[in-house]
This record gives C-alpha cells, structure tokens and sequence, in this order.
C-alpha cells in the first residue's frame, strides 16, 4: 500500500523498500522532478503496460498517481516545467499520452492534481508492432504555457507535438521532423537561442543532430552525424 508511504534508508546508496512493488514487471524508463520543500515526484513506465506517479517526501511514497493503461509496454517517460506549480508529463507507448501535473509552489506539495490533456497519434498508418522507445518534453513560450513533445519510435521516425497544456481540450498536432532507415531508441531536446537542438540515437550506433527551426518544420537534413558505437 503506497498510500501510507514506506521509509526509505538514506545512506551511500539510497534504497527505498517499496519502489519495486510500483510495477509487475520490468521498468523501462523513469523521471523526477521537484514539488517544492523537499517533495518531489517520481514518474515511471513498466513493460505491464503502465506509468504511475509517486509523490516522495523525506524518502517516503506518500501516495502514487495510476496513469491510464495503453495498449502496450511504456518504454519512455519525461517531464518538463513550464511554470511554477505546473509540469507537464508524458508517456511513450503503443501511442503518446500527455498529462499536466499542478501543485502549491509555494508549500510542501504532498498533493497534486494530475489531468490527461491530449493524447499523440502519428501520421499515416500504423503498423501493429510499431512503438515509442523515446520521448522529450520542453516548454516553447514564455508564460510557460505551450509546450512541445517528440518522440522517436520503432519505424525511424521522429514526430513532434505541439500544444497548449492549459487548454480543456488540447488537441496536439503530428509532424514527423525526420524519418531514419533504423528504429529511434533515444532522444534529446534542448532549446538553442531561438532553435532547438534534437540529438537523435539509433540502432545503428549513430547519432544524429537535427536543428529545428522556429517555426518548427519538417528537418530535411541533419546538422550532424557520426557513427558513435558499432552495434
């Protein structure tokens, strides 16, 4: 029962005895980010299909947040903040959901309110053993309330959503920025003067820098590329 919260031991190496209970099988991919006053929260994603959201303070769970199941294993989780008091949250599956996360910025925020605000469906069709293997997140405006999301998936595409995570009805936007011939297993976006910087890893070994400009379009050659590993 995480409800209550289970100690945790602070030492060297910091272990938390409830954590593995989260989940019923492998965890994929996890994040954190700050509540304020020593609180933070924990997003994970589980190959049994879902993503919770674990609210921790002095190595406590105080109580965890079940995101909706998908269709599929979570291989991807980020976070993103966009202005005091609210974060944005999404999770890579079998498709792309997004979910905005309030809390008091001002007090220890042992409660929060989480709200599904879009979910991300990729141009064209589908295959069925198609998924996400990565996700970022970064906010684009300056009264933090527009944000964008990529994800990279098992058919060499990267795809970015933009969307007002304020909105009752946010209706994200698709547009693929890059096709690559090998699945995408991992991502990095960082906002560069008024571009963004997208560092792209593949199966191949490679990584791949897209500039994006703003307004952001369809990247049709790579800045970078070089072969960093071999398998």
């Amino acid at each position: 029962d995480f409800g209550s919260g289970r100690n945790c031991e602070p030492a060297k190496s910091i272990r938390c005895n409830g954590v593995a209970s989260l989940h019923g099988e492998s965890i994929f991919d996890v994040c954190l980010f700050s509540l304020g006053y020593g609180a933070f929260a924990l997003v994970s994603g589980s190959e049994d299909c879902s993503a919770k959201i674990s609210v921790i303070h002095e190595w406590r769970v105080l109580h965890t947040i079940a995101l909706p199941l998908q269709a599929s294993g979570i291989r991807a989780v980020c976070s993103c903040s966009l202005r005091p008091g609210l974060m944005l949250v999404a999770v890579a599956g079998k498709e792309a959901a997004f979910y905005s996360v309030h809390h008091d910025s001002s007090q220890m925020a042992s409660e929060i309110s989480v709200k599904r605000i879009g979910v991300g469906n990729p141009p064209g069709k589908q295959s069925i053993d198609q998924r996400l293997n990565a996700v970022v997140a970064c906010s684009v405006s300056t009264d933090g309330d527009e944000a964008i999301v990529v994800t990279g998936d098992s058919s060499g595409r990267c795809v970015l959503y933009r969307f007002n995570c304020d909105s009752e009805t946010a209706r994200p936007q698709a547009t693929v920025l890059y096709r690559d011939e090998r699945p995408i297993l991992s991502l990095e976006l960082s906002g560069w003067q008024n571009e963004f910087i997208l560092v792209v890893g593949t199966t191949a070994g490679d990584i791949i820098l897209l500039n994006l400009p703003n307004p952001l379009s369809f990247a049709e050659k790579p800045l970078f590329r070089y072969k960093a590993h071999s398998m």
